[in-house]
């Protein structure tokens, strides 16, 4: 007889619980879904793979940041929980989400993070579920953040620690569950070590389901033998859903027969963005029968925190949509070309400029309301100016900037420009002190001093404010971006 469970997999939250588009990035829809499935006497893990944190202006406005949304997420059916890069930035959100975990008992690992030379998590979960015995572990992507240290998957693999939970618990496991903040690629060294591991030491081709997170792909497949993988994208609008079915088996270690579940097969649902009308056919409801008591209740609360705090409130209506990826409409090139020198400077010929952050969404026609201008770039961003960058103050910055080597040396800030140029850096708020630390280590803090943008309107940055205005009143055309140098001075 075939054993089955439902796994529900969601990550890179980014504090999005609620839309005005009420069954569209719908954390309500999804508690529903857990609701029913659970209620169906289907045998449900549930997943949060990191980045619940930092988005969204329900995320930003609470001290610590994320309160709110920390706070329904840990309430709600979780099996597992592992922190994203954007939830340990700030270590006051960092210890607020391991005190609510703590509190609500929701399993939160940290398999290779150690927090003020403390573990804010656990290294590894063990659940029984329909007779299947699931081993967890938790891994976040490899960031620089003071107090914060991310151990690399080789020596987690090769601690005195891990291998004790191997030998304790690896003869009485049936699917090992690899929770993975980061993407399937950067996990593929990761799944063989580990596979290449167990079976040297045990002879078990044990069953493994990799978790993915972080780059925002909506993906699943298989990565070998008894292998599977899956990421959910983000901001809450798909669903991830498959039912895994498992069957008897056995394996020799030592001379003794161990038994086992090996998985037979997996059933992947199709995405559908939370569509609740598809989604509620999957139970055979309609939309207005599919909501529960506790996803009603949920979608109230996070709707009287939203009015609270004007996140719906209108500011103007666009009547083209602008793509944040799309080569001949890209609003970041503009962005960077246009807006922020305008800023900076009299003329946008005297400076080169260096983008170390993104745009996070695209801009729909259509009613812009505050929080669609914070989404559009909603970290705590600002720049890094210089009048007198040399080349070789450069080149030391691109030494010493670890992670954002590459768009240093994609940039046109190497060209010999001259010294009377001046170099901006566009940097997201949690690269801040990452850039510091390397301009102490270059000699360059005096040279190179952060400037935030300015902010108001309940932490809508104002630079969003105007860059979405002067859409609406230009409305610009496909590949004419030209503007005046000095439209948006005076900020």
């Amino acid at each position: 007889v075939l054993q089955c469970i439902d796994f529900i997999q969601v990550s890179d939250i980014h504090g999005y619980l609620a839309t005005q588009t009420i069954y569209y990035n719908d954390y309500s829809t999804w508690v529903a879904y857990l609701d029913r499935l659970k209620g169906n006497g289907s045998h449900v893990f549930s997943s949060v793979v990191g980045d619940i944190c930092d988005g969204s202006l329900l995320s930003a406005n609470s001290t610590p940041p994320c309160a709110y949304v920390i706070d329904f997420v840990t309430r709600s059916q979780v099996d597992l929980l592992v922190y994203g890069n954007h939830d340990i930035y700030d270590f006051r959100t960092t210890f607020k989400i391991y005190q609510q975990a703590k509190q609500r008992q929701v399993p939160l690992l940290t398999s290779n993070l150690v927090m003020n030379s403390r573990s804010m998590g656990r290294m590894f979960a063990y659940k029984v579920l329909n007779n299947i015995r699931i081993l967890q572990f938790g891994f976040t992507v490899g960031t620089s953040y003071p107090n914060i240290s991310v151990i690399n998957y080789a020596d987690v693999l090769n601690s005195t620690e891990f291998n004790s939970v191997l030998q304790d618990y690896i003869l009485k496991t049936d699917l090992i569950i690899l929770a993975v903040h980061d993407g399937y690629s950067a996990s593929k060294k990761l799944i063989q070590a580990l596979r290449l591991k167990i079976q040297l030491e045990f002879n078990f081709t044990v069953p493994i389901l990799v978790q993915n997170a972080h780059k925002h792909n909506v993906q699943k497949g298989s990565c070998g033998e008894q292998c599977y993988h899956a990421e959910a994208g983000c901001y809450m609008e798909h669903i991830m859903h498959y039912k895994m079915y498992f069957e008897e088996a056995e394996f020799e270690n030592k001379n003794l027969t161990h038994k086992y579940r090996k998985i037979a097969k997996v059933d992947f649902f199709d995405q559908n963005e939370n569509n609740q009308t598809m989604i509620a056919a999957r139970f055979g409801l309609s939309t207005q029968e599919f909501d529960t008591k506790l996803s009603n209740r949920s979608r109230q609360n996070i709707n009287t925190l939203n009015n609270q705090i004007g996140a719906f409130d209108f500011l103007f209506r666009l009547d083209r949509s602008y793509s944040r990826n799309a080569a001949e409409n890209n609003v970041y090139d503009f962005w960077l070309d246009e807006l922020l020198k305008s800023q900076v400077f009299t003329s946008v010929d005297q400076c080169s400029v260096v983008g170390a952050s993104q745009l996070r969404n695209s801009l729909a026609a259509g009613k812009i309301v505050k929080e669609t201008a914070f989404r559009f770039f909603p970290f705590e961003n600002g720049f890094f100016a210089s009048n007198f960058l040399t080349q070789n103050d450069l080149g030391c910055l691109v030494n010493k900037t670890g992670e954002i080597t590459k768009i240093f040396n994609n940039c046109n800030c190497k060209e010999a420009l001259g010294d009377a140029y001046k170099r901006v850096l566009v940097v997201d708020g949690f690269m801040k002190d990452l850039v510091e630390s390397a301009a102490q280590g270059c000699v360059l803090a005096e040279k190179l001093v952060f400037q935030p943008f300015q902010a108001k309107n309940s932490k809508v940055l104002a630079t969003n404010q105007v860059f979405t205005q002067y859409l609406v009143e230009k409305q610009l055309k496909q590949k004419n971006w030209a503007v005046g140098a000095n439209w948006a001075v005076g900020l």
